[in-house]
């Protein structure tokens, strides 16, 4: 049984329902009222047009059924203001009248309503086209309320990229400055270890070679011992000297300032070579000129010094393979090793495989640094840097 109070239904400010009834001709309006709310939907009335207008305002329907001929406001007019109010306006509106004319039915949807029923009217069918517009209506509040989300997600991400966008700026500027931090110093170091230690140095060979040729034009009876430890002491400094200006070029490598990187990577694995005699080595490619900045320049140059600084000292490699590449403007510099390689899960200690510097540096370059490795199987350095 129905409740007979839900015949009579007395809208709540607040309350949700589904459809305001508008019709003036009170058979028809209770007549409508019992059928749908036999049907389950929670039902609101209104007997004229301004009743319906300051219901709606207060508690707009998810539907409305309504009447087009009536006193005072009539039904085109009411869903006119629907229409044009911001808050109501996607409201569906359901016409029910006498008016069959063709004239009449344009009017109605060109006001704004989504269907049109004629009287007299078979009440099923008013309910199935009231059902599937309820059923429109409430897809197109998800959709609405999924855009809306999707929109605030939207402007989340928006937000997030900017402010990432400004953390990498800073983190490279920082990254630019603390470059320029290690290349002052390396070019202070370089020049007093130069200006010191290297003058020193050779200024005792020069007085050693001045005593030895002393003793010589003077045919002084000197212990062959003595005469020895002079030889022995000029030894020691030359290969000291050597040792000097190999650490000031380590330090800050003139090639750098005076020919361009490609030069300054076979130098600098001439160099390697030198140290590394039992390790081969061979440089592929020539992509022409790479067009860098000075300071960009260097921070490739230290990343590949670091790589081979590694190779040195850890891996145990046999033959070392630097390759470089030109793809769709992207430089990629590649280091291969055949040594006894690492887990690759230890590159978050700080101090494994010069990787901090080396990332700092990449973050300068706009660029990345990858580095795969397993153990037996050697290691991979890839440098990918977009070109200027």
């Amino acid at each position: 049984m129905v409740d007979e109070n839900k015949l009579n239904p007395e809208c709540i400010v607040g309350q949700e329902y589904d459809i305001l009834i508008v019709d003036d001709t009170e058979v028809n309006l209770q007549y409508l009222v019992k059928m749908f709310t036999l049907e389950g939907f929670s039902v609101c009335q209104a007997s004229d047009g301004i009743k319906a207008l300051n219901m709606i305002e207060q508690n707009p329907p998810t539907l409305v059924l309504l009447d087009i001929m009536m006193p005072k406001v009539n039904g085109l007019d009411i869903c006119r203001q629907i229409k044009h109010n911001e808050s109501t306006k996607e409201i569906p509106i359901i016409f029910i009248s006498a008016l069959n004319e063709p004239e009449s039915i344009i009017k109605g949807f060109e006001a704004g309503a989504v269907d049109y029923v004629s009287k007299p009217f078979k009440i099923r069918e008013v309910i199935a086209r009231v059902r599937t517009h309820l059923t429109l209506r409430q897809l197109q509040i998800q959709i609405k309320n999924r855009n809306l989300q999707l929109e605030k997600e939207i402007s989340e991400r928006i937000e997030a990229e900017e402010k990432l966008t400004f953390y990498l700026e800073r983190l490279r500027n920082l990254a630019a400055h603390l470059q320029d931090i290690r290349e002052d110093e390396r070019r202070i170091i370089s020049r007093d270890i130069h200006d010191d230690i290297g003058q020193a140095l050779t200024g005792l060979k020069i007085e050693l070679t001045m005593l030895r040729n002393d003793i010589t034009d003077l045919n002084l009876a000197i212990p062959a011992s003595i005469t020895e430890g002079i030889d022995a002491m000029m030894s020691i400094i030359e290969n000291t000297v050597k040792n000097v200006r190999k650490l000031v070029r380590s330090l800050r490598p003139e090639i750098l300032d005076n020919l361009s990187l490609i030069d300054a990577i076979k130098w600098i694995l001439e160099e390697f070579a030198k140290g590394n005699k039992s390790i081969q080595w061979n440089f592929n490619g020539e992509p022409g000129e790479l067009q860098f900045s000075k300071d960009k320049s260097t921070a490739i140059f230290r990343i590949l010094q670091e790589s081979l600084h590694n190779i040195h000292k850890h891996s145990k490699a046999s033959v070392v393979e630097v390759s470089i590449t030109k793809i769709n403007q992207i430089m990629r510099m590649e280091i291969v090793d055949d040594g006894i390689g690492f887990v690759e899960q230890n590159l978050n200690d700080r101090d494994s495989f010069g990787l901090i510097s080396m990332k700092e540096r990449a973050i300068l370059l706009e660029g990345e640094v990858e580095i795969i490795s397993k153990p037996g199987n050697g290691t991979k350095i890839v440098l990918s840097v977009p070109l200027e």
